[in-house]
């Protein structure tokens, strides 16, 4: 604790006075006979350093500062509002980081008193939130930008957020990220972890990408790697946690990238949720103990995701469909670079992939940090200058895939974001990469998310059209009585195959079961859509037919076209 703390007059309190000395926080009384006042140790040695509030002028807080027994510096806010209401909390709070405080009542009613009471007049803005405030980013570790006003941060959870460095900014380049320009996953994975805080300044939306593989391909390499950019492999959170844990990594992570591995372990109840919740950036409403509202933890992230199957696979498992909003938001990537190397492209950093993998699995534990701190500084310092370039890489980018619609061009929309971050962070020194090695990544990598999904990007019409075409291919002749063939016996009927016209002819109301999970409705505007349905020139989806052998006067008729 610095010294001018010790030249604070002393405050009167109760029957004597508080006073700051060299070895603590004392209350002192004199004694009425002269003799040595008695003295008690209300804490160990602390500083007051200012008072703060947040942007909106609420939440004031004292923020002391102190030295624990291992010499370590704790800065430290506490609200007033817990001074006047639950002071243990905010005591425990102290404690847990190693400030000393009595255990006697009136002792800790006097450290309440001392908070309360002292004349400090520095101001400083505190906030308990990562990422942008206006020309200024938050990190739990330092402050980027220039601004008019001090700024602190503080979490209201004791959250393990891997943020650190450790190394320099040119061994990470040299010994990691310089050799891994031409490796397609490992370097769309870096520009993923510097894409998230361009998000905000270019107003697009979140998203995630899931890199799939089977074990030991590379996948946890290309997140350790990404990972590198922000801090220790610490960074690399797992999805075997809670939906209200995944809300406050995300808001941890905001402005940034949330790097997540092995989706296997993610709680089937909560993974269909988890792509909506993390893309649309807002957690669920609650209510605090005394019934008022808490407030909504909000974020705006890329997020990176691995795992050895595709969330689709995942929710089938479960019983679950997987729409195809899900899909989109977080989009499959897989992790085999197609070159009988796994994740990678080549090797540059060894004679096999199992050693390349080792080599930079070691490599991302000596040196990681310093390109995140690069990186913000560079992006707070050319602030405008960064959004135009974006932009007009974005252009460039997806100038090449006009032709792509729908969901795919969302999806195209993130990926030029994620080519644009590495470009930049090229640009600026960090990489070590040659001019377009990151959009070179970003467009393999998009090349491979069209070839499994599509370029129209239409796939709930596919999974659509396959769930009926499906249901077909199991029960055409089983449970479809050919229109003319009296003798055939079937058990459980769907309904009557027309050969003369290639039509299967579904009762009306077997129909709507069959459409299960998705709406009626819904399944008959895609058919009708892609020229699978034939119905009456009056409007109405179903067909009316004048055969005596049919059973119904209506029908759906879906063309047998839709299995081939």
């Amino acid at each position: 604790v610095a010294d001018d703390s010790l030249t604070e007059p002393a405050m009167k309190y109760e029957k004597g006075y508080i006073e700051q000395c060299i070895d603590g926080l004392y209350y002192i009384v004199e004694s009425k006979y002269g003799s040595v006042p008695k003295r008690e140790l209300i804490c160990s040695p602390m500083k007051v350093v200012a008072q703060s509030r947040k942007t909106d002028h609420t939440h004031w807080s004292i923020i002391l500062e102190w030295l624990d027994k291992s010499n370590t510096l704790h800065r430290w806010l506490v609200p007033k509002e817990l001074i006047q209401s639950d002071s243990r909390k905010y005591r425990r709070d102290l404690a847990r980081r190693g400030l000393i405080i009595s255990t006697k009542k009136y002792l800790q009613d006097a450290l309440d008193f001392y908070l309360n009471n002292h004349p400090t007049e520095k101001l400083i803005i505190f906030t308990n939130r990562v990422g942008w405030h206006a020309d200024v980013f938050v990190t739990p570790n330092r402050i980027y930008g220039e601004t008019n006003e001090d700024i602190i941060y503080q979490s209201e959870k004791s959250l393990s957020h891997g943020y650190g460095e450790k190394g320099t900014l040119e061994e990470w380049r040299e010994k990691i990220c310089s050799p891994l320009g031409s490796q397609s996953r490992l370097n769309f994975a870096i520009s993923c972890a510097f894409a998230g805080s361009l998000l905000k300044l270019l107003g697009i939306e979140g998203g995630g990408f899931h890199i799939v593989g089977k074990s030991s391909i590379g996948k946890s390499v290309s997140l350790h790697v990404a990972a590198s950019i922000w801090g220790s492999r610490y960074y690399v959170k797992n999805w075997n946690t809670t939906k209200n844990a995944t809300e406050a990594l995300a808001t941890i992570c905001n402005d940034g990238v949330l790097i997540i591995d092995e989706i296997s372990q993610a709680e089937s109840n909560d993974l269909d949720d988890m792509p909506y919740m993390l893309s649309n950036g807002s957690g669920k409403n609650r209510s605090t103990p005394d019934g008022d509202n808490r407030i909504v933890q909000t974020w705006q992230i890329l997020f990176l995701s691995s795992g050895e199957e595709t969330l689709k696979a995942i929710m089938s498992q479960s019983k679950k469909r997987c729409n195809a909003g899900m899909e989109v938001r977080l989009c499959h990537i897989d992790a085999d670079a197609g070159k009988k190397l796994g994740v990678f492209d080549s090797l540059v950093l060894a004679s096999t992939p199992e050693e390349q993998a080792d080599i930079l699995t070691t490599l991302t534990g000596q040196y990681y940090g310093t390109a995140g701190m690069s990186w913000l500084n560079y992006i707070t310092r050319y602030k405008e200058l960064v959004i135009i370039e974006a932009n007009l890489l974005i252009k460039e980018f997806m100038s090449d895939y006009d032709h792509v619609k729908s969901q795919a061009h969302r999806v195209c929309k993130r990926m030029a974001v994620v080519a644009a971050a590495g470009e930049l962070a090229t640009r600026a020194g960090i990489t070590g990469w040659q001019d377009g090695q990151a959009i070179a990544a970003a467009k393999i990598c998009f090349k491979n998310w069209l070839d499994n999904y599509g370029h129209d990007g239409k796939q709930e019409d596919r999974q659509i059209i396959g769930h009926i075409a499906g249901y077909l291919e199991k029960y055409a002749g089983s449970r479809f009585q050919t229109v003319g063939r009296r003798t055939q016996k079937i058990s459980k009927k769907s309904g009557y195959y027309k050969p003369d016209d290639d039509l299967y002819l579904f009762g009306i109301n077997t129909f709507e079961e069959i459409c299960l999970p998705y709406s009626k409705n819904q399944v008959l505007d895609i058919l009708r859509r892609h020229d699978l349905l034939r119905f009456d020139k009056d409007g109405r989806s179903s067909l009316k037919l004048n055969n005596k052998s049919i059973d119904y006067g209506r029908a759906y008729a879906v063309k047998g076209e839709i299995m081939r």
